[in-house]
């Protein structure tokens, strides 16, 4: 557990010092306002969250000067720095990781390098997630390990253990933020005419907090003397880390195949939920019913189809034999104070007109994606293709739903190559019936595994 008092005092110390050597941390946070300003929206509520000295809020104030800005530090000598800038913002002295703010009470979170120093980090952009309002923008940079690893190979090299803070593994960040829409990593260097220049900007900045001792003396001259024979360069790995909250609560379930169990688990997860259920288009009604007719038979409230075709053949090839022509315009969701469960048609990659499929037509919609696939062999190949597919459109991919006999194995593979997370993995049901699915829908708490958007 990092220690919040001696991070929050370190901040505090270097309030009056920091802009002076924050050359890297303006640079950044000036970047992220320029890409929020370029998404074109119009808040009225921004959260800026770790906001120190006020860099980035100063930019966001800019780029929308009628929004009310909000302004969130541990360190209170931090915010008294950027009161000053930012007269009419409101300001609260508050850990990251605990904000007392509603759910639902921004347009715009931010933060530009500070939730480094939060002890869980994906819990917590959960947790800042669940602030936005529907249709809002969560923007984060943040420190990646990696960062002044100069200076750490040049205590090393000096035989000493590195005195340095925590970082979080890239690796392993992409997998626990399976859930936001994209992390983008750059690194940026910053070079130095002597090694102990170094020095004296992290204690400008208020960032020498370290995970054990500090280095004696002697030992720190020796490995300035190795960082500067390196070249006296100080790196930072950033990743910036978006999600954006979709304008209605709800999932578009798609699947690596047809007929891989999408229909029973869209049941599953509208039950769960508390949804109501939506198959925008669906084909081979001269075969049977159609899924809308099941999910109507396992108890629950479903919206009439906008497109019903006969062949049980992709949209596409389906509405060429009926002379119909479909377009991403013939599609808009129902109207509902519910959560939307909508289910595409066969796999994410399925064709819907001459150049859109299942993946656009979620895009089109605005909803994440739960990807159904089997757990029996070729699963690996079959289910990362298919997340590679989603994520090339830029589909925001919630988690994968595993459907047959548990197979660990696969799942580890899915789980650790896709960078994705299982949402669940279901069995095959003995009796499908409504009781079953309830059943199976009361024991698996999807709510909770989704739940900073349900």
């Amino acid at each position: 557990m990092k220690d919040k008092r001696a991070i929050a005092m370190a901040f505090g110390r270097a309030a009056a010092s920091y802009d002076a050597v924050a050359e890297v941390q303006t640079h950044v946070a000036r970047g992220l306002a320029r890409k929020l300003a370029a998404l074109g929206l119009r808040p009225r509520a921004v959260l800026d969250v770790g906001a120190g000295t006020g860099g980035l809020a100063v930019e966001l104030a800019r780029a929308w000067p009628d929004a009310l800005l909000s302004l969130v530090d541990l360190a209170p000598p931090m915010l008294d720095v950027a009161r000053g800038k930012l007269p009419d913002a409101e300001f609260l002295v508050a850990d990251a990781e605990d904000l007392p703010m509603a759910r639902e009470s921004f347009d715009v979170v931010a933060s530009s390098m500070a939730l480094q120093w939060c002890d869980d980090l994906a819990g917590t952009l959960r947790k800042l997630a669940g602030l936005l309002r529907p249709g809002g923008v969560l923007a984060v940079t943040t420190l990646l390990d990696g960062t002044w690893g100069s200076w750490r190979a040049a205590q090393i090299d000096a035989g000493l253990v590195p005195a340095m803070q925590k970082l979080p593994d890239e690796a392993e960040l992409r997998r626990e933020l399976a859930f936001v829409s994209r992390i983008e990593v750059e690194t940026l260097l910053r070079p130095y005419a002597r090694g102990r220049q170094f020095l004296r900007d992290v204690a400008r900045l208020g960032a020498g907090v370290r995970d054990g001792a500090a280095l004696a003396p002697d030992d720190l001259a020796r490995a300035v003397v190795r960082f500067e024979a390196m070249g006296a360069v100080a790196e930072y790995r950033v990743a910036t880390i978006w999600l954006q909250r979709p304008a209605r609560a709800g999932v578009f379930v798609s699947g690596t195949d047809t007929d891989v169990g999408k229909t029973v688990m869209s049941a599953v997860l509208t039950h769960a939920l508390g949804a109501e259920y939506w198959k925008p288009v669906q084909t081979g009604l001269s075969e049977d019913a159609g899924d809308s007719a099941f999910l109507r038979r396992m108890g629950l409230r479903v919206h009439p189809n906008a497109l019903e075709l006969q062949a049980f053949l992709s949209p596409y090839a389906a509405a060429v034999l009926e002379n119909k022509r479909v377009s991403l315009a013939d599609f808009t969701l129902p109207e509902t104070d519910l959560p939307l469960v909508v289910e595409g048609a066969g796999g994410i990659a399925c064709p819907l007109d001459e150049t859109h499929d299942m993946g656009d037509l979620a895009l089109h919609l605005g909803l994440p994606v739960v990807l159904v696939a089997r757990t029996a062999l070729g699963t690996i190949n079959h289910t990362l293709l298919a997340i590679e597919h989603a994520r090339a459109r830029g589909v925001q991919l919630l988690g994968v739903i595993l459907v047959g006999h548990e197979n660990s194995s696969n799942r580890a593979e899915i789980e650790r190559r896709g960078n994705v997370q299982i949402l669940l993995e279901c069995p095959y049901f003995e009796r499908l019936d409504q009781e079953s699915i309830v059943s199976m829908a009361r024991s698996v708490h999807l709510r909770e595994r989704l739940g900073w958007q349900f």
